[in-house]
């Protein structure tokens, strides 16, 4: 045998030895980052999740905004309409919140705007309900004039104004 086929006979037979140790690997870094993750990811309820919480913190900046327009309109008060709350520094918001009134998949409402006798507005409501009920998120949130945020864990923004959970 030449020099040269016995290199290729030990470079077949290292080829052959050493690929399903390389399969297997890659199979046990993949097993690796299954533990790892799959028990973090539960599917739709990290999405609702999700979607709760950031509709949470938009309530609050939605109440941080009302209190901004009131102090720049002493004389109208607070805002009835979500597209007037829209500042340059909430433009970081998208544009469906101020057109529409959804976003992360809830919708938004300012309701229940009451005025004194000089028509300055000195109470609203801001609601959240979820666009697809158990889909795309489960709590209601409110807030209004005080800046308590709260949540009823079944969807009612009538039980989340009278006996909601606050949140801190």
């Amino acid at each position: 045998m030449t020099r040269d086929a016995v290199a290729v006979r030990a470079k077949r037979l290292r080829r052959t030895l050493t690929a399903p140790f390389a399969v297997l690997a890659s199979l046990g870094v993949i097993f690796v980052l299954l533990i790892i993750f799959v028990p973090t990811l539960d599917g739709p309820q990290t999405w609702i999740r999700i979607h709760e919480e950031r509709s949470a913190v938009t309530i609050r900046t939605l109440n941080d905004l009302e209190r901004a327009y009131a102090r720049s309109n002493p004389q109208k008060g607070f805002s009835c309409e979500l597209s007037a709350l829209r500042t340059a520094s909430a433009n970081y918001l998208p544009e469906s919140l101020w057109t529409t009134g959804t976003m992360n998949r809830y919708q938004f409402y300012l309701v229940n705007c009451r005025a004194d006798s000089t028509g300055t507005v000195l109470h609203y409501q801001v609601i959240a309900m979820p666009v697809d009920p158990g889909k795309s998120g489960v709590k209601a949130f409110c807030s209004d004039e005080t800046g308590v945020t709260r949540y009823d864990k079944d969807g009612s923004v009538t039980n989340c104004f009278g006996k909601g959970t606050t949140i801190n």
